[in-house]
């Protein structure tokens, strides 16, 4: 179950496709980028 308010995401049911983590550190900079699907 995921929950994300500012996604309007309250307790959905779904699958992960895929997950992208960006760093660029000469921005000190983090990303993740996470590909949901219905279950």
């Amino acid at each position: 179950d995921i929950t994300d308010s500012r996604a309007g995401l309250s307790a959905e049911k779904k699958r992960v496709l895929g997950l992208v983590l960006v760093y660029q550190p000469s921005k000190g900079l983090y990303e993740h980028r996470l590909s949901l699907a219905a279950v």
